[in-house]
């Protein structure tokens, strides 16, 4: 079950981070309204290298976290 999980939140965290990459290039930055899940603590600080990177280049996000969803 482990590995289940494990495969299952690369594989979510993958989906998210090409998400990311192809809506919001340089060219776009603007506003970003995310709605995520990711609110446990690894998860916050892997999101919040994105919103970093995100507001280098321009952008301004609106986090819309969900706890207990996924």
């Amino acid at each position: 079950m482990e590995k289940k999980m494990y495969k299952q939140v690369i594989m979510s965290a993958s989906g998210f981070l090409f998400a990311i990459g192809v809506t919001l290039s340089p060219a776009m930055a603007g506003e970003a309204e995310v709605l995520h899940w990711w609110t446990s603590g690894g998860e916050a600080k892997a999101l919040q290298v994105l919103k970093n990177d995100f507001a280098k280049k321009g952008g301004t996000w609106k986090d819309m976290p969900v706890a207990g969803g996924g």
